[in-house]
């Protein structure tokens, strides 16, 4: 482009134009790249979680009680929501360690035996 225009085959103008496209993609490429930078390194951290969530599986694949110490192993938090007042039930939302929360594949249904007594928590299959 540049011997183009000192053989004069080109513009000044045409050239600035040429010119100006060129710096123009090349801000768009950069943006492009920093994009799938910030991707990829996203996708490696899930990867480490996801690693680190499947060792904590792995050693408790055989577990007779629950107890604190796993409780804690897997769960971060959990975040229990005001009571809808048309249904009586409330949302309650398990935050596990490295993966986050996960959505259950089937519909929960609730089960209390009275008003002040433990719920169950069964998954419909």
């Amino acid at each position: 482009m540049t011997e183009d225009r000192v053989l004069e085959k080109i513009t000044d103008e045409q050239f600035e134009n040429l010119t100006a496209d060129f710096e123009s993609e090349k801000a768009k490429l950069k943006e492009v790249i920093t994009t799938y930078e910030t991707a990829k390194s996203d996708f490696e951290k899930s990867k480490q979680d996801i690693t680190k969530f499947i060792r904590i599986v792995d050693k408790y694949t055989e577990i007779t009680e629950l107890n604190y110490e796993i409780l804690h192993e897997f769960i971060d938090r959990i975040n229990i929501f005001e009571t809808d007042k048309e249904t009586k039930t409330r949302k309650i939302e398990i935050i596990y360690n490295f993966i986050g929360a996960v959505t259950p594949t089937a519909p929960v249904k609730v089960i209390s035996a009275a008003k002040w007594s433990r719920t169950a928590i069964t998954i419909i299959a």
